[in-house]
C-alpha cells in the first residue's frame, strides 16, 4: 500500500474525523440476487500456510509468485512476465480466458518496502492471486480474468501505471472491472468509498450471501493504490483493504510480519473475494451494469 510519508499526519486526522458520507451510504442493492454457483474454498490453515516463508527480497517474491502460478496450472501462453519501463521488476500476468473478451482484472502488488517482512502489505493480497485463479480454472466463465501481480507499487505505482499504459483503447473498452487486493488481515475487510457503486452493491450482496463481515472504509486520500491508473482511464474499480488508524503503525515498519495477520479476518477476506469473483462473472454485462 502506497502512502506518501509527508501526508501521514493528515491521514491520521482524517481517520479520526472523516465520516463515511460518500455515495456508498445511499446505495440501494436490494435487487442483487446470488449466482447459481457452488463456491469452493480451501481451509483456513491451508490459506495461512501460503503466507509463511515469504521471501525477503522483491526479486525472490516475484519468482515465488511465478512459481505458484505455475503450480496451479497457469503457465505457457497463459502466463506473461512483463518488465515494463521504468519498472525494474516484472508485472506477472496470468490470463484465464472466458467465453468472450469482457475482462475483469484482479490485481495485487507483490513488492515491499525495506522495513518489515511485507506480509501484511502486501503478501496477503499477492498470495491470493494463484489461489483465486485455481478456484475459477476449469469452470465455465463468461468473462476473461487477468490475475496481475504488480511490481513496484511502493515506488509510486510504477508497475500498474506501466501496465495501464500498455493497454490499447480496445483493451480498456473491454475492461469491465478492476478488483484491487491490498493489505489484509489487520481488521475486518473494508471497501474504499471511492469504488464504483455497482461493484460495491455486488460486494455487499456477496457478503450477505456468504455471511461474512464487510465495512466501508472510513478514510480518504492520501492512501493510494494500483487501482488509480485504471480508474483514471475509466475502468470501474473496487479497492479492498483492512487499514485503520492503528494499522498505519504496522505497514512499512518492522511490525509488518506474520504475527500481525489476524487469521480469522484474513480467512473471511479470502472467502469474500472468492465468492465475489463468481458473482461478478455471473452478473456483469458492462462497465456501468447495475
Amino acid at each position: 500500500m502506497w502512502v506518501k510519508k509527508t501526508m501521514i499526519g493528515a491521514l491520521m486526522v482524517c481517520l479520526s474525523a472523516c465520516a463515511t458520507t460518500s455515495h456508498l451510504d445511499r446505495l440501494n442493492c436490494e435487487s442483487e440476487q446470488p449466482p447459481d454457483r457452488n463456491v469452493r474454498d480451501i481451509g483456513s490453515e491451508e490459506l495461512y500456510q501460503h503466507l509463511k516463508d515469504v521471501p525477503r527480497s522483491n526479486e525472490e517474491r516475484a519468482a515465488t509468485l511465478i512459481d505458484r502460478f505455475g503450480k496451479v496450472g497457469c503457465r505457457g501462453n497463459s502466463l506473461k512476465i512483463a518488465t515494463q519501463r521504468p519498472a525494474r521488476l516484472p508485472n506477472i500476468i496470468c490470463k484465464l480466458t472466458g467465453s468472450d473478451d469482457r475482462t475483469i482484472v484482479i490485481g495485487a502488488h507483490y513488492d515491499k518496502t525495506s522495513r518489515g517482512r511485507g506480509i501484511v502489505d502486501n503478501w496477503t493480497g499477492a498470495s491470493l492471486l494463484p489461489i483465486l485463479y485455481q478456484h475459477l480454472r476449469g469452470q465455465p466463465l463468461q468473462h476473461t480474468f487477468l490475475f496481475v501481480g504488480f511490481a513496484e507499487e511502493e515506488l509510486d505505482l510504477v508497475g500498474s501505471k506501466a501496465f495501464v499504459r500498455s493497454l490499447s483503447g480496445a483493451d480498456l473498452e473491454q475492461m469491465v472491472a478492476m478488483v484491487n487486493l491490498d493489505t489484509f488481515g489487520l481488521t475486518v475487510v473494508k471497501v474504499d468509498p471511492r469504488s464504483a457503486p455497482h461493484l460495491v452493491c455486488r460486494l455487499f450482496a456477496t457478503a450477505k450471501w456468504r455471511q461474512l463481515p464487510l465495512q466501508v472504509a472510513n478514510m480518504r486520500e492520501p492512501i493510494s493504490g494500483d487501482w488509480e491508473p485504471f480508474r483514471s482511464k475509466g475502468v470501474p474499480i473496487v479497492n479492498l483493504h483492512s487499514i485503520t488508524r492503528s494499522g498505519l503503525k504496522v505497514i512499512h515498519s518492522n511490525r509488518d510480519k506474520l504475527e500481525s495477520v489476524h487469521e480469522e479476518h484474513y480467512y473471511d477476506t479470502y472467502r469474500l473475494v472468492n465468492g465475489y469473483l463468481n458473482w461478478l462473472d455471473a452478473t456483469l454485462t458492462g462497465k456501468g451494469s447495475s
